[in-house]
């Protein structure tokens, strides 16, 4: 066996989160950024994402990036209710989701959230909505309890894995 330094070893354990955490705060920054494109130009899309950023950074004194990821980090799930027929039944079945299906998810909820009450998207709303996600509170973290709940509900139809086939 190859023998590793202390020092190398502290890089090989150190780099990799740090990289992850970089990682992982640019993946929910692009796909927000581009779900908020896929509804509307780009340049309209880019000036809403600012103002959201300012949004946060008024409400909260913090780095708006930072608490952008965190909100969004407590809404994500880590499964998702799949519906399915069998026999004229509807099943829904909880399902473990991949990394980019949580992060989509995730972003996803929280635009559409706003889309049952209003046409127009509005900054105050998915500031409050981000603010109470950080704190772990409010309507999209509640989704996010509910699919969990309906997961528990429903947790014995993975048991029986005759309603798959």
């Amino acid at each position: 066996m190859r023998i590793i330094t202390r020092i190398k070893r502290q890089r090989v354990i150190e780099r990799p989160t740090f990289d992850h955490f970089l990682q992982l705060w640019f993946n929910y920054h692009m796909v927000f950024f581009h779900y908020l494109i896929s509804r509307g130009l780009k340049l309209r899309a880019f000036n809403f994402f600012l103002k959201i950023k300012q949004g946060l950074k008024i409400s909260e004194d913090f780095d708006p990036s930072f608490t952008f990821l965190i909100s969004l980090l407590n809404v994500t799930p880590s499964l998702n209710i799949s519906s399915f027929s069998r026999l004229n039944n509807t099943l829904e079945i909880p399902l473990p989701v991949t990394y980019w299906k949580k992060i989509i998810l995730a972003c996803t909820w929280v635009i559409k959230l706003l889309k049952k009450t209003e046409r127009v998207y509005s900054v105050d709303k998915i500031v409050d909505i981000l603010v109470l996600a950080l704190y772990e509170d409010g309507l999209a973290f509640n989704k996010k309890e509910d699919v969990y709940f309906s997961a528990i509900v429903n947790r014995h139809l993975l048991r029986n894995s005759f309603f798959l086939r």
